[in-house]
């Protein structure tokens, strides 16, 4: 089956590059699921292999969300065949058998899922990787939800480099904790590009001129042009990303306290000077004050407390709600902001 109808995103783009983990961003309607789906679908029934259909929590797979999604790739492109689903398989049926064709698993069921084997799996769909955090949805693990992934990877491969990952999310935020994480690392490209590592693809896919065209033509694209949400939807745009209060570290700038967050250590220095306080990874350790932001950071050797009760954090606490707080780059800003607001 030809996946590719000439207008929406072309998956035979990223193919030849056989990379495992293959992340793609676009503006939203341009047939990344879709295709994607249709692509996994045809090759798990035409080589009898299976594939697993990734959602964050086993509440989010029990409320049947598995047939949701499928439904209308089913519908439109396989209305020939006849499937079964539950919310956490998907058969393929016959008049003589019916057999295993997808699972629908749970980031957050990992404990149970390591126990099972997947011999047969070749595919992996990961649908809206990047979380729409103004929408009230959370990574459910937080910073650490890629471990969780990486760990599903690892339990469904077994180290054979057989299974391919597809990981596909609208152009919410850039900066998110699968992009920042070490395994994953993935650069700011152009749009339209492409970029790879040894076992890594991310693709800034951009709608074709026939689908540009297309939706043109949509009174609504129209009505949504010049706003925010229309940069997001239709124009590709990480418009989720802030980059406000970000500067460089003054030379003037003494240490101050040490802040621990999610497995990361960040040095919190000031400049009396100018009335700024700036938020850098580079820290002493010789600091005695070395607070930790949750239960899980407080190790020997550091406070676990908030700005009620200590001096030091109702001083950072009142210069960040003064606007006084600067951080040395974008990525300590994402990675740190939800910590502070702990302490506020």
């Amino acid at each position: 089956m030809n996946c590719y109808d000439g207008i929406h995103w072309n998956i035979y783009d990223i193919l030849p590059y056989q990379r495992n983990f293959n992340l793609i961003n676009s503006e939203r309607s341009i047939g990344k699921t879709y295709t994607t789906q249709k692509f996994v679908t045809d090759k798990c029934i035409e080589k009898g292999c299976e594939f697993i259909y990734i959602v964050r929590t086993k509440t989010e797979r029990d409320k049947g969300v598995f047939a949701d999604a499928y439904k209308k790739v089913i519908r439109n492109e396989f209305n020939n065949f006849s499937f079964d689903f539950t919310n956490e398989n998907l058969y393929i049926e016959d008049d003589e058998n019916k057999r295993l064709l997808g699972y629908c698993l749970a980031l957050s069921d990992n404990v149970n899922t390591k126990k099972l084997s997947f011999p047969n799996v070749k595919y992996m769909i990961f649908d809206e990787y990047i979380v729409e955090e103004s929408k009230g949805d959370r990574y459910f693990t937080g910073w650490k939800e890629p471990d969780a992934l990486l760990r599903l990877y690892h339990t469904v491969d077994r180290e054979e480099d057989r299974v391919i990952l597809f990981m596909l999310a609208n152009t919410i935020k850039f900066q998110n904790p699968y992009h920042l994480h070490p395994a994953f690392k993935i650069p700011k490209i152009e749009k339209g590009q492409i970029w790879t590592s040894e076992n890594v693809l991310f693709q800034y896919a951009e709608a074709s001129a026939e689908l540009k065209e297309k939706k043109a033509s949509s009174k609504f694209v129209r009505m949504i042009q010049g706003t925010d949400y229309g940069d997001y939807a239709n124009g590709g745009i990480y418009s989720y990303d802030d980059y406000s209060m970000i500067a460089n570290r003054t030379d003037f700038s003494k240490y101050i306290l040490t802040l621990e967050y999610n497995g990361k250590s960040y040095g919190v220095w000031s400049d009396v000077k100018i009335g700024l306080i700036f938020i850098d990874t580079k820290v002493d350790p010789s600091c005695l004050f070395r607070f930790a932001l949750t239960v899980a950071d407080h190790k020997e050797n550091t406070m676990l407390t908030r700005a009620n009760t200590s001096t030091h954090l109702k001083w950072l606490s009142k210069n960040y709600k003064l606007g006084n707080v600067r951080y040395c780059n974008s990525e300590i800003k994402a990675r740190l902001e939800q910590g502070l607001a702990l302490i506020l």
